[in-house]
Order: structure tokens, then C-alpha cells, then sequence
């Protein structure tokens, strides 16, 4: 990702190019003007960084970035004074040479002390206002020791750096130099904007550094390089930045994004009344739209039982009441349709509002298959009880004579070798026995008379209490034809009975 042509030439070499010519332009208006560009563009670009620091620290994956763009946010008050009080500015009453350089000179070393500081409390969680009370106390402190002339002079007679600057510019650069050992020994702890762009940046604050040392005066082209330097060091340290708290962690919801996408349940992100924030594109399948348009609306009015109000609804109340749902099992729209619902609580909701996620899964076919595996189980008993029906019918068939216990030992036998047992009802007339009673509909009853010879006579009935019309209406044919086959042999063997 940091690695392609595409980032190297936009992010890299035409920002850096643009303020080099920028500067060769500034340059030829005088060193002076050359120095008030690269300064600006060094403090806006430090400002920067402070900014997207505290803006994005919430994406931030380490603090070590942060920390490092609170010390560069400070340097750049030096800086900024640094940049007023430079030879030749005359912006204040005060000795400009030593004062600009004392005030160079604390930035850079508050700067190189901060990036070392930063490495050490990588792992630990700083709070970033204690921290900013520190750097900032001893920002102000330099300041005042600056101005005040409570530094060496860094500047000498006949326009000479001292010895002091020097060994100042040398002890930063060993900072640097130990700073960027550690990070590389810690570099597979890092992430990759950190890993790629803080020591680059470290090299050229290192090699801005040994410029300055060698150069004699304040306005010679090894100071015009270090400041082109010390823009690129700062560049680096706001790509780095960038890429930590912002392009990294949004990549990453991207990919997330597409992974929320692929997952071929619907799944919903919802407050606790039920409101959709976000829907994945199996939800906006499922219902045919894309998922966008579900954003605003109420799972309940999408997927849930829209014969039953919400405040009916089980799954609804378990989000008013802020509990969870493991694999519920719902019936839609009469029934037509059995979804299975999970809810959990999102963790990291904030303020008040609870949101929640809702994975559905259809269940229809499994259920369909359910119920024809049911049917079939159903079907293989009947036909069981059947046979046995038959077996006791065919027993009583050669039998001399009846009589009211055969008769009921054979009625028990007749209800489950059809299609819904506890729903049959029936009523026999007969001789030797007497059992149940009519009350079937005219159009849902079976009915039989019963013929037993010798002025004897009797009445069998079948019918199915069905309020809910499943069975489809009365006995079908071969609840019929069992039936009669009941009738016939209980009818001849009747005829062959002398009481």
C-alpha cells in the first residue's frame, strides 16, 4: 500500500518537489525570504500534524504518533518565534542573532528529547493533557531562557557558530541516532506508517542537523538545504500520521465494510426500538431493494410478523428491555414463512442509545422439509395402525358372533389410522354397543347405516373437529375406504350374531 508508484509520486515526491521549486522562487527574493517561507511551511505542517493528532486519536492504533505530534506542536511556538526574532526580521527589540539561534536550538533539542520520550511511554497509556502540560511548561520555560539569555550564545564574533551550538547540533543528532535504534529493533511492533515514514523522517532531521554544524554562518547553502530538510522531516512525520490514525484504521472499516457485505445472512445494526442504522447486502437482497434504502426503517415492519403490532412483537420487546436472542424462531406474515433470530449488543455504543445486531436466517425450506419429514412419519404410523386395523378387522371377520367388548377393543383401534387422531370424533349405533355422539358438520360427516338382519339396525359416523380448516374439510378417500371396510365387516358379522 505505501510501497506503489502511485503513493510514492503523489505523496511523496510532488509534495516535496512543489516546495522546492517554491523555495528556489523564495531564494531568489533573498535568503531572508527563503528562510520566512520554509519556516511557515514547516509550522503549518507541524500545526497540522497537532491537529489531525487530537481529531483522529480515537483511530489511533499506539500513542507514539500522538505523543510525537504534541512535541511538534510545541516546537512549532518556538519556531514561530524563532521565525520573528531572525536577523534581519526587526519585528522585536531584542538581540536577533543569539536569540533566534538559542530558540532554534530548543526546538530542535525539545524535539529530539520528545521523539526519544515518546518511544519509552509507546506502551503505556499517557494521557495527553498531562502530557501537553509538561512539553508545554517546558516550551515556555526555553522560551524565557531564550529571550532572557540564560542559554549560552550560540553565536560568535565574525559570524561564527560556537562551540556550544555545535556540540548541541552533535548531541541532538546522537538522540536521533538512538531513537531510531530503538525503533528498529521494536519496527514488527509498528505499524506500517510508523515503520516506513518516522525514520525517514529521522534521517533527514539528522542529516539538517550535521548541515548546520558545519556551516559557518547564518546564511550559507548548507543552512538553505537543512531547512529544506527539516520540511521534508516534518512531512514525514505527518504522513506517518496520516496513514496511523486515518488511512489505516479506515482501510481496515473498508475491508470490514466488505466483510459486513459477504455475510450471506441478513444482518442489521438497530437501536432499541427496532430503527435500522446500517444493513448488509444480503438484508437488501432478501427484500429486493438496495440496502441503503433500509436505513431509517424498523426491522419489524421488514422482517418480522407484521400481523401482530410491535408492541406484540417477542423480538421487539426483547430490544425495548435491552436483552439478547439466541436463534428465536419467528413466524411471518400467517405463517408463510419462519425466520431465526439472534440479537446482541453491540458493544462500544455511545451515549445512552444501546444499538444492537440482528442476524436473520430463513428457515422456511428447512421447515418446509421438516414438515414433509413429519408428513412421511405421519404416513408410516397411519399406515401401521392401518395394517393393524386390517389385521383386527380381518380377525373379526370369521368371528362367530360379536359383542360389545370386541366392538370397543376394535373402536380403540380405529383413530389412529388416520390423519389426525385427536381430532376425529365418532359415533356408533349399535346392538351391543352404543358409543359417542353426532355433531358433525352435514358436509364434513361420514355417515353409514348399518344393516344386522332380524329387524336390527344401526349407524356408524366419522367426522374431524377442524375450527382451523387444516385438514382440509372432512375424511378423504382412503380415510373412506377404511372406513367402509370398518362398516362392511362390522356389518356382516352383525348379521351372523344371534342374541
Amino acid at each position: 500500500m505505501i510501497d506503489d508508484r502511485r503513493f510514492l509520486l503523489w505523496n511523496i515526491l510532488v509534495p516535496l518537489g512543489v516546495v522546492l521549486v517554491l523555495g528556489y522562487f523564495a531564494y531568489g527574493f533573498g535568503y531572508l525570504a527563503f528562510h520566512v517561507f520554509a519556516e511557515t511551511i514547516s509550522i503549518v505542517i507541524g500545526g497540522t500534524a497537532m491537529i489531525v493528532a487530537h481529531t483522529s486519536q480515537r483511530f489511533a492504533r499506539n500513542q507514539y504518533l500522538l505523543l510525537i505530534a504534541v512535541v511538534i506542536g510545541w516546537c512549532m511556538l518556538i519556531d514561530l518565534l524563532h521565525l520573528i526574532t531572525y536577523q534581519g526580521m526587526s519585528l522585536l527589540p531584542i538581540d536577533e542573532q543569539n536569540v533566534s539561534l538559542r530558540l532554534w536550538a530548543s526546538a530542535r533539542g525539545l524535539q529530539a528529547l520528545g521523539m526519544l520520550v515518546a518511544i519509552q511511554l509507546m506502551s503505556k497509556r499517557m494521557p495527553l493533557l498531562p502530557f501537553h502540560a509538561i512539553v508545554g511548561s517546558l516550551t515556555l520555560l526555553l522560551i524565557v531562557a531564550s529571550v532572557n539569555g540564560w542559554l549560552p550564545d550560540m553565536y560568535e564574533e565574525g559570524l561564527r557558530f560556537s562551540q556550544t551550538k555545535v556540540l548541541i547540533d552533535w548531541t541532538i543528532i546522537g538522540l536521533h541516532l538512538i531513537t531510531l535504534s530503538i525503533l528498529w529493533r521494536i519496527r514488527h511492533q509498528l505499524p506500517t506508517g510508523v515503520r516506513r515514514f518516522i525514520p525517514a523522517s529521522l534521517l533527514a532531521m539528522m542529516l539538517a542537523e550535521v548541515l548546520f554544524s558545519l556551516e559557518d554562518n547564518l546564511f550559507g547553502p548548507a543552512n538553505v538545504i537543512g531547512h529544506l530538510l527539516k520540511i521534508m522531516a516534518y512531512w514525514f512525520v505527518y504522513l506517518a500520521l496520516l496513514y496511523s490514525t486515518l488511512r489505516e484504521p479506515f482501510t481496515a472499516l473498508a475491508s470490514a465494510a466488505r466483510i459486513y457485505d459477504a455475510v450471506p445472512n441478513p444482518t442489521l445494526i438497530i437501536d432499541e426500538g427496532g430503527r435500522i442504522s446500517q444493513a448488509n447486502a444480503a438484508a437488501g437482497r432478501v427484500l429486493g431493494v438496495p440496502a441503503s434504502q433500509l436505513v431509517g426503517k424498523t426491522t419489524h415492519s421488514l422482517f418480522h410478523n407484521t400481523d401482530i403490532e410491535p408492541v406484540d412483537c417477542p423480538v421487539c420487546r426483547a430490544l425495548r428491555e435491552g436483552e439478547e436472542l439466541d436463534r428465536y424462531e419467528l413466524l411471518r406474515r400467517h405463517g408463510a414463512s419462519l425466520q431465526q433470530v439472534s440479537i446482541r449488543r453491540l458493544s462500544g455504543s455511545e451515549g445512552g442509545q444501546s444499538e444492537f445486531v440482528e442476524v436473520l436466517n430463513d428457515l422456511t425450506e428447512m421447515q418446509q422439509s421438516r414438515d414433509s419429514q413429519r408428513q412421511m412419519e405421519s404416513r408410516i404410523e397411519r399406515s401401521e395402525h392401518a395394517r393393524d386395523l386390517m389385521k383386527a378387522l380381518l380377525t373379526l371377520s370369521v368371528a362367530p358372533q360379536i359383542n360389545g367388548e370386541m366392538l370397543q377393543s376394535l373402536l380403540e383401534k380405529l383413530p389412529p389410522a388416520f390423519r389426525a387422531p385427536s381430532l376425529l370424533r365418532l359415533q356408533l349405533q349399535s346392538p351391543w354397543l352404543n358409543a359417542g355422539r353426532s355433531g358433525g358438520a352435514e358436509d364434513d360427516l361420514w355417515r353409514r347405516s348399518l344393516d344386522f338382519g332380524a329387524g336390527r339396525s344401526g349407524r356408524l359416523e366419522l367426522y374431524y373437529v377442524d375450527p382451523t380448516g387444516s385438514l382440509g374439510g372432512g375424511l378423504d378417500s382412503d380415510e373412506r375406504l377404511l372406513a367402509e371396510a370398518f362398516a362392511d365387516v362390522l356389518q356382516t358379522v352383525g348379521q351372523r350374531t344371534k342374541d
